[in-house]
């Protein structure tokens, strides 16, 4: 039972036959990455029974269910206080829920290729560095991402129908970023 090794700080499970995490490592107190995306099989829409109570991650740093055709992301992803880097990258959800704000220390967000995401949150985590939206073609609006006082870095390529307000900001925001020292 994965459950015992409560000292076990890492669980990287990616590239995996598992068809779903099992809900024992909810007892892992201590862990502090886990990916258990880009498994080889993850039917559409399997997250509520694919991913344990995210909110039992009280140490979580890094988390990585990326490729596993979640059509919804849990709205508890913002109790996850000590969470850095989030990779949703490669899934089906149509919306970012709004609590992703209430993730303060979030520095990186991959959501690249999330093909059917129409909008990014008005709020994202103030001192997110990176944004990561590479492939996402149903994307429209990203008016959230310029909200932000440390945002260094945005990949939005192949974002082919993000709404001229979008494309105003990522222009205005190009612009100011070749003008600093």
């Amino acid at each position: 039972n994965i459950g015992n090794l409560v000292a076990l700080e890492v669980l990287q499970a990616s590239k995996t036959v598992i068809r779903r995490a099992p809900w024992s490592i909810a007892k892992l107190s201590r862990l502090q990455l886990l990916a258990i995306g880009n498994s080889s099989y993850t039917p559409e829409g399997l997250l509520h029974s694919a991913c344990p109570p995210l909110s039992r991650f009280d140490d979580l740093r890094a988390l990585s269910l990326s490729n596993m055709n979640m059509i919804e992301i849990p709205n508890s992803i913002g109790n996850l206080w000590n969470l850095l880097e989030l990779d949703l990258s490669g899934n089906n959800f149509k919306f970012v829920p709004a609590s992703i704000k209430r993730l303060t220390k979030l520095n990186r967000l991959n959501l690249n290729n999330c093909q059917r995401l129409q909008a990014l949150p008005d709020e994202l985590p103030r001192g997110l560095l990176y944004i990561y939206i590479h492939g996402c073609t149903s994307l429209v609006s990203i008016s959230g991402c310029f909200n932000q006082y440390c945002l260094r870095n945005l990949v939005a390529s192949n974002c082919y129908n993000l709404d001229q307000a979008a494309r105003i900001l990522i222009h205005r925001n190009m612009k100011l970023e070749s003008a600093k020292p």
